[in-house]
């Protein structure tokens, strides 16, 4: 094993036992990580240069990563940087002024009506039906998916660890509950729904995950599309179903808990009836 993968290590690590950082934080970083190595031949932190980080953003840029995504990478390497040098690590080819942010890319909101979703999903194949469906009846996050297991599941309730380790709860159409305990049953589904195929015990990777979400969109023609905009669609679909805002904020599960509170104080419903009347009557 290189010393940089060493470093890599135990800043993970340190991030996880001492900063407390979640899992899905420490896995997304894990990514940027092994790709930087894949990039960059250099052995150890201290001979990292200006040079070697912008042939990373080249490389990145050049497969179409988003702005964001590159971004964030970016400043999860230099917290590793300056981690390791407010412990005396000196990385004198390094000039950190000279490190700067991908220029975001005009905002574009993507998302999907009805009909769109069902076009994609008659060429997509079982797996990629479901998570497709899963997220467009629940406006699922990418990492909220991903982790999901078969012990989260009761009849149509989901429970899920949300954004901010918040519990939440969604509902799925009788359709798409059956199709899942289909899954389930004939590939013998224990614990994470979507397992890695190489790390036992372990969900299928993001960027993984995005691939094979994003194969009937690209084959269709939906060159733009990415996971999230399934979030975006759930909410513009049940808003347009006459859902009401507060209660949207609510089934999308908003981080302001204050605001949403003050908006929902008089809805006396439970969640349940929300997604069945402006969800799942989408399906």
């Amino acid at each position: 094993m290189k010393k940089i993968e060493q470093q890599i290590k135990f800043f993970q690590d340190y991030c996880l036992n001492v900063k407390r950082l979640s899992l899905n934080t420490i896995e997304g970083r894990k990514y940027g990580y092994k790709d930087f190595l894949r990039c960059v031949d250099i052995d150890r932190l201290e001979d990292l240069s200006n040079d070697h980080i912008d042939q990373w953003i080249f490389s990145q840029t050049a497969r179409n990563f988003r702005s964001e995504t590159i971004n964030v990478r970016l400043a999860a390497l230099m917290s590793m940087v300056n981690f390791y040098e407010d412990r005396g690590l000196e990385i004198p080819k390094l000039n950190e002024r000279l490190v700067k942010k991908v220029k975001k890319e005009p905002f574009k909101r993507v998302f999907y009506s009805k009909d769109q979703i069902d076009e994609v999903l008659s060429v997509a194949d079982e797996r990629q039906w479901l998570l497709i469906s899963l997220c467009f009846e629940c406006g699922f996050r990418i990492s909220e998916v991903r982790c999901l297991k078969v012990g989260d599941i009761s009849d149509r309730r989901i429970d899920f660890i949300g954004k901010g380790r918040k519990n939440r709860e969604a509902y799925i159409s009788d359709k798409v509950k059956k199709k899942l305990d289909d899954y389930i049953a004939a590939h013998h589904v224990e614990g994470y729904i979507w397992q890695s195929p190489r790390i036992c015990d372990q969900p299928i990777s993001v960027p993984r995950l995005r691939e094979i979400m994003a194969a009937p969109f690209f084959k269709l023609g939906y060159n733009e599309f990415h996971p999230h905009a399934l979030r975006h669609s759930f909410a513009t679909n049940i808003c347009n179903n006459g859902a009401p805002l507060p209660v949207a904020q609510r089934m999308l599960g908003h981080s302001s808990i204050a605001t949403t509170e003050r908006y929902i104080h008089s809805f006396d419903a439970g969640l349940a009836e929300y997604f069945d009347k402006y969800s799942l009557n989408m399906v």
